[in-house]
């Protein structure tokens, strides 16, 4: 995959997913949105003089760079499965993913 396409792919999902978790967070009436949450969780466990916008912030720039290792993460299942890009595949490995991120969060 070439830099620009990279690029162009993680943002394209890291916003995708942000608006994903906006939106189901309206509906359910809890937080799911992950900047808010990764902020959370740095003010209890940063004891910093911070701004809450920095620490919003920084929830912001984790989030991003999260969103790049799960593209990483993506980008080695289908070197290491050598199966057809396609939309199936894509849904498996997005599941197999979410269930990741899930896990982290259940950890966090």
């Amino acid at each position: 995959m070439s830099l620009m396409l990279f690029i162009l792919v993680w943002l394209i999902a890291v916003v995708c997913m942000t608006v994903f978790s906006a939106v189901w967070s309206k509906i359910s009436g809890h937080q799911f949105r992950e900047p808010a949450l990764l902020s959370q969780l740095l003010d209890k466990h940063v004891h910093q003089a911070n701004l809450p916008r920095q620490g919003y912030a920084l929830g912001w720039v984790i989030h991003f760079l999260l969103g790049i290792v799960f593209l990483g993460f993506y980008e080695v299942l289908w070197r290491l499965t050598n199966v057809e890009r396609s939309l199936i595949w894509g849904l498996i490995f997005g599941s197999l993913l979410g269930v990741l991120g899930i896990l982290g969060w259940k950890i966090l």
